[in-house]
């Protein structure tokens, strides 16, 4: 797949360049690049499991959360996003339903309802050796993750996005957005739902660095917009109703935030009073109403 290859080219010649922040913490691409490989050395040669056997990476937005994504996709496995929030019954009914062979758990916390094996990511040797190559990599007709949806209409169902699917997304939103090369992109949504992959693979592919706005800094919302400000973010990517809770505060424009050029806004639909009122506070940037593209995929 091309933007896999797109991601090592970048960690290859800006290995040292943020590729995720979160709370303070950053992952380079060297170290994304060069710890993927290691966890996907890891998952095959330590566990037996069939091809395509889902992972269930367990989260909220640390950054071994895509290390975890692309170490398993980087062994032929399709890894399903959990976020901590998430509900213990239904975590397990996940779990039961997707058939996973294995939980990846980033979060640092127990995890008591795990029916399969679990990997604690921080207990994890990164001194282990690499023996991974491309020819294991999940290919474009393959399952490259699985987001499970809501459930608003009935039981969650796990959509299964291919690696073909995820290519002919990214390849649009370099071709189609103003996104440009080396730009900053906030994450503000947890990689369970799928607004996430608006900004994690477009910006992984074009260089660029994914600030994380974890649900800690957005409960507090002194410290979030503290954090927004300091966050150098050009290319904003949320739910209308995040915006709309932005607004509140007067405070929220252009001279706290300069460095936006481009509002993306998908999940929702996009209130014309919103869009108004950003086109006051935000004069140069480019405000764009996808709704749901990621469900396209």
């Amino acid at each position: 797949m091309d933007f896999l290859l797109d991601i090592q080219e970048h960690a290859t010649q800006s290995p040292e360049q943020p590729a995720f922040t979160a709370n303070g913490q950053a992952l380079s691409y060297g170290e994304l690049w060069g710890r993927s490989d290691q966890l996907a050395s890891y998952l095959l040669d330590a566990y037996i499991l069939p091809r395509q056997t889902s992972i269930v990476v367990y989260g909220h937005m640390e950054p071994g959360m895509p290390v975890a994504f692309l170490g398993s996709v980087k062994a032929g496995f399709p890894y399903i996003p959990i976020d901590t929030s998430i509900p213990d019954e239904r975590v397990r009914s996940i779990i039961e339903n997707s058939g996973a062979g294995l939980i990846i758990n980033v979060s640092g916390q127990p995890i008591p309802f795990a029916s399969v094996p679990v990997l604690a990511l921080d207990a994890f040797d990164w001194n282990e050796p690499t023996s991974v190559t491309p020819g294991t990599w999940v290919k474009d007709d393959e399952v490259y993750y699985i987001i499970y949806t809501s459930g608003s209409t009935g039981n969650p169902k796990g959509v299964q996005i291919t690696g073909g699917n995820l290519q002919s997304f990214v390849d649009w939103m370099k071709e189609d957005f103003p996104i440009g090369e080396h730009k900053v992109f906030l994450n503000q949504a947890p990689f369970s739902f799928d607004l996430s992959v608006m900004d994690l693979y477009p910006a992984l592919v074009t260089g660029g660095t994914l600030f994380a706005l974890p649900k800690s800094c957005v409960d507090k919302p002194k410290v979030m917009f503290e954090t927004l400000e300091a966050s150098g973010v050009q290319v904003w990517t949320s739910t209308p109703s995040f915006m709309q809770m932005c607004l509140m505060d007067p405070g929220f424009n252009e001279a706290k935030m300069p460095n936006v050029e481009l509002f993306q806004f998908c999940g929702e639909p996009l209130p014309v009073s919103v869009a108004k009122e950003l086109r006051k506070r935000f004069t140069k940037a480019v405000i764009f109403n996808t709704y749901g593209p990621t469900e396209a995929t």
